[in-house]
This record gives structure tokens, sequence and C-alpha cells, in this order.
């Protein structure tokens, strides 16, 4: 199975069928992404196996930088190692261009979890090494400008993104949207997948009564595909203009608050891993610095209508993007910190 994602080409191996499924449901939606694909100059090889016991493949050189609960993450030059306790080990070789899952035969039906613990936190590791970096985001656009919704899970992004596709905005990605620089500019690539939505969530759209008896996955949400619900919802890239915080405040009506530039900033790099790489890093840092710079940043109370809420950001995003459209040739552009640092998408050579 072969997929090109922005700028890579994945081509992913497995015996297992239900390995396959979950790799091919993950990243299958990209072949099928609207827009020209970037120019692919790197191809990934990933190979997937069911085990009856995780293999021990974590170097004994290696440190540990992250442990959440099931999930530890560890490293050693340019390996990189991603446990799921009980479920699935995978490794990254950074240099090689090569990544394999092991998932345990007795729980590789847990398809959510190994799809988004044990394949796209490594998927997103090698699409770092492009200049691409993702964000813990949902993200739409209009006109060209980009609407930024970082959230922690609970916090209602999903639920705001479908009332902001039916409002007629476009999906670049619920989850993942790629930050980068094109033609010298900050940018957010869309980063297709299924759309995953609570019981509670779905009872807000008329739309999504087909969902009513579709089966949840191990966290109780449902899948589904924008598309087959909005067609035609579906965009590839915009220029970074609102950044908003949402939050669910569990009041009757929704408040937007205006905050600032550098508080925004250290919210956003919460909802980012940076690469392990000091270059990569810096280089991260930097996109993240000049995407905020890009944008208005709010703060979104949430209120009961998550339809009443989207049509608070439609409205602010036609003001912003009448804003930007009518500014002078004399207004004096952000500073793009640290951009050289960042390879263009499209050269040869990946940063090492």
């Amino acid at each position: 199975m072969t997929f090109r994602l922005p700028g890579l080409e994945v081509r992913a191996v497995s015996a297992d069928p239900l390995l396959r499924a979950a790799v091919h449901d993950l990243l299958e939606s990209h072949n099928r992404a609207p827009g020209a694909p970037l120019a692919v100059t790197d191809r990934l090889d990933c190979v997937l196996e069911v085990v009856d016991a995780l293999p021990p493949v974590i170097p004994s050189s290696a440190t540990f930088f992250y442990h959440d609960g099931r999930l530890r993450v560890s490293a050693a030059g340019s390996i990189l190692v991603v446990e799921v306790d009980g479920l699935c080990v995978s490794v990254a070789d950074l240099d090689r261009w090569r990544m394999q899952v092991y998932a345990l035969r007795d729980w590789a039906r847990e398809t959510w979890t190994l799809q988004h613990f044990g394949i796209l936190p490594l998927v997103l590791e090698f699409l770092r090494l492009r200049g691409l970096y993702p964000i813990h985001a949902a993200a739409l656009e209009r006109d060209g400008q980009a609407l930024l919704l970082p959230a922690l899970p609970g916090g209602g992004k999903t639920t705001l993104a479908i009332s902001l596709v039916r409002a007629g905005l476009r999906l670049l990605s619920d989850d993942s949207p790629l930050l980068c620089y094109r033609e010298g500019k900050s940018a957010v690539l869309g980063f297709p997948e299924d759309i995953n939505v609570c019981r509670d969530g779905i009872g807000f759209f008329n739309e999504l009564s087909c969902l009513a008896d579709r089966a949840s996955d191990e966290r109780g949400k449902v899948a589904f595909s924008i598309e087959q619900v909005f067609p035609g919802s579906l965009t590839a890239s915009a220029s970074p203009c609102l950044l908003v915080f949402p939050r669910v405040a569990h009041q009757p009506t929704s408040l937007l608050q205006p905050i600032g530039s550098t508080d925004a900033f250290h919210a956003l790099l919460e909802h980012s891993l940076p690469p392990l790489n000091r270059r990569l890093a810096t280089a991260h840092f930097a996109t993240v610095l000049d995407a905020v710079a890009s944008c208005s940043c709010y703060r979104l109370d949430t209120g009961q209508d998550p339809n009443e809420a989207a049509q608070l950001l439609v409205a602010l995003l036609a003001e912003r993007g009448s804003s930007v459209h009518n500014a002078t040739l004399a207004t004096v552009p952000a500073p793009r910190i640290g951009a050289q640092l960042v390879r263009p998408v499209g050269q040869d050579e990946p940063i090492s």
C-alpha cells in the first residue's frame, strides 16, 4: 500500500489484515486530498507486524523523554521508540527513513489507539524532517485564510469544526494541521483524517443522524468522512489568520475574548511536540512563532449551541479577512523569525 502525504510517500507492508486496514483507514484520505500534491522527495518504508510478545527493541543507550500513562517515548541517536503498554511498540530510524510497528495479537483490534499512538506519531516525526510541523488543533479555511482551533481532548474543537463546515468553511484538518513555509510565507497545510465525534456531538447535527447506529471505537467515538456528509468541504492549504483557543464553558452563550500574542504563543506550543533533532526543534519554534505573528488571537468560551459559537467565528474571520485585504502597502509585515532554518518543501535533501 502506498500513500502520498504532503511531500512524503509512505509505503506500508503488513501480512495482517487488521493492521493493513488500520494503516489504510488512517492514511488513505491523503491519496484523495484536494489540491496538487507537494513534490515527493522522500519515501518512508513502514512495516507492521502482529506478534505474541512485544520485542525488546529499546536501545540500551536510549533516553526517555516523555511518559504519560500507558505511553512512553525514548530516543537514541536517530532511533525513536514509542511504546503503548499492553498494545504495541513502534521504532523509527530517522536516518534510514524506515519504521517498524509491532502490535500484540490480542489487542490488534484497538484500531484508533494503534493508529494514533503506534503509527501516526512516527509518521509525523518524518514530516518534521520535511519542514512540516503538526499541531493538535482543528483548522478551517475561507477565502484563503485559516482559522486554527487548538484544544485539549474534550475542548469541543471537533463539534465546533463540524459547525463551521456547516456554516460554509472548508476543513484543513480536524486534528493535525501542518505549519510550514510556502513561497517564503507562513502557511497551514491540510492533514485529512476521518472525523471522530462523540455521541453527544452527533445530536447537534441533523446531517449526522446516519451515524446513530454506527459502532463506536474504544473511546466511545464514531468516525466518519467529512466529504461523505458535506461534499466539497476539504481544502489543501491556507494562510494563518485567526488563532482561537476554545474551551467548554457550560454557559448559555459563547464569549470571545482577545488574548496577547505572547500568551497565544505559549499556549500553542503546548499543542505541539517539538522534534528531537536540535536544529529541527529551533525551526519548529520559529515556525510556530511566525504563525502566531500572522494571527489575531482569542479565547472562546463555548455556550450550549456550537452553531452559535461558529457564527461568532465566521463573523470574526470575515472581519479579519477584510482588514487584511484592505491593508495599505505601508503596513509593515510581522517579522518571520528563523524562517531561513526551514528547508522549503520540494527541495531534495532532508534536514539532518
